[in-house]
């Protein structure tokens, strides 16, 4: 689990988000002439959907804190329909994506 980027890239590691589980979920800072962007790297639990549920709810809040735009990719291990639901309750300002199952789906 990681990143990779093109050297030419602003884009500096800030490491984990402190209180989610094993640091499964590294932030890193993307520079641009918009504004700097949050990029989170997740890694859901697949043997645990509750705390994988959690723990992206955590990174959620950690990244609407911050109050720039944040983009959280990787395998949540939570149905994306029920979270695409939920985070619509929580805010419009979200959009939710799936790219295909995961190992708890």
């Amino acid at each position: 689990m990681g990143f990779l980027w093109a050297k030419s890239a602003d884009f500096k590691m800030i490491g984990p988000i402190a209180g989610t589980k094993d640091n499964r979920h590294p932030v890193g800072i993307f520079a641009t002439s918009s504004g700097a962007i949050s990029v989170i790297s997740c890694y859901g639990d697949c043997e645990d959907s509750k705390s994988s549920k959690d723990s992206s709810w955590h990174v959620v809040k950690w990244c609407m804190a911050q109050g720039r735009p944040f983009v959280l990719l990787g395998d949540h291990n939570i149905d994306v329909s029920e979270f695409a639901m939920e985070a619509s309750m929580v805010t419009g300002a979200i959009q939710v994506l799936s790219f295909g199952p995961t190992c708890f789906t």
